[in-house]
């Protein structure tokens, strides 16, 4: 039916547009998890998904997303269940204070709320937080109703990760970590495979830039990007002094996976975990040079 459809007509009809969401909604709900996979491969790549012998490291993390399931998937998506998980691999000490955990959003409001500096979160999806470092300056009626929303969304019908399609949905608030000078401080996240960590992807994001610079082990810059976040950093970016530390205890906490991304934040001199991600990007990141797709894929063993 999608094909027949005029889409200048869809733009300047408000009918038309509400029945093609309607339609989209629709189509992409009910829609076999493996055709969708493929169909977003060929939008973001303009090739097949070759299931059958997956060779890069996108076509492989596909291939996890389809064949791979299992309970500890959900558990360590969820963002409040993985830490229990993370307790019993490494220690509380690493995790950040969990202030409370919400099912009613009525709760959003400033006498039942710790005091800041703090994030507002869920347990069941990626983005939509809000940061809070004074509870006057925030529009709490808006806040109820976008954290209601998220409530609402099952994340794993926006990328077919199974993980997190039977999380029971959840409203976070948690202590937000700040440096010294009072920013996020940088987040750490380990590409591990088979419990082995391999590179080191850091996230920083300062002044509305988002910046990602990749590193090896050893803290030797590696010249990949992604297509998406090819800002290049104009500050110093120190090794950080607990970084064989946080290796270690990404391979402890890698190790039930063929892959897994753990981050942790380096704070003060403290540890903190931050979370477990099975599918950077939902599988759907461009990696440039290209030779790094097929460099990271041979490190995926699906035997």
């Amino acid at each position: 039916m999608g094909k027949f459809i005029n889409k200048d007509k869809i733009n300047n009809s408000t009918f038309l547009s509400f029945a093609y969401r309607v339609y989209t909604k629709f189509w992409h709900t009910f829609m076999s998890d493996k055709k969708y996979m493929e169909n977003a491969f060929k939008k973001y790549f303009n090739k097949d998904l070759d299931w059958k012998n997956p060779q890069t490291f996108q076509e492989k993390l596909q291939w996890l997303k389809l064949n791979d399931r299992t309970e500890l998937h959900t558990q360590c998506a969820d963002k409040v269940a993985v830490r229990n998980y993370v307790s019993d691999k490494i220690g509380s000490k690493y995790l950040i204070p969990q202030l409370q955990v919400l099912e009613d959003v009525n709760d959003l409001t400033p006498e039942k709320l710790p005091e800041p500096p703090f994030i507002i979160k869920c347990n069941h999806n990626c983005g939509g937080h809000t940061f809070v470092h004074d509870k006057s300056k925030i529009n709490w009626s808006k806040e109820r109703v976008k954290f209601n929303n998220i409530l609402k969304q099952n994340y794993y019908y926006q990328s077919r990760e199974w993980q997190y399609k039977n999380i029971p949905p959840r409203v976070i608030v948690e202590k937000l970590l700040l440096d010294e000078n009072g920013n996020i401080p940088f987040d750490y996240k380990f590409y591990c495979f088979n419990g082995k960590a391999e590179a080191i992807h850091v996230s920083i994001k300062r002044d509305g830039v988002h910046y990602v610079i990749f590193f090896d082990l050893n803290w030797n810059v590696i010249p990949l990007k992604y297509r998406e976040y090819s800002n290049e950093a104009k500050f110093d970016i120190p090794k950080p002094a607990k970084l064989k530390e946080m290796e270690t205890l990404a391979n402890t906490l890698s190790s039930d996976f063929p892959f897994a991304r753990v981050d942790f934040y380096h704070n003060l001199n403290e540890i903190y975990f931050g979370e477990i991600t099975f599918h950077p990007g939902s599988g759907l990141q461009y990696y440039m040079p290209e030779r790094y797709n097929s460099d990271l894929g041979k490190l995926i063993d699906l035997n």
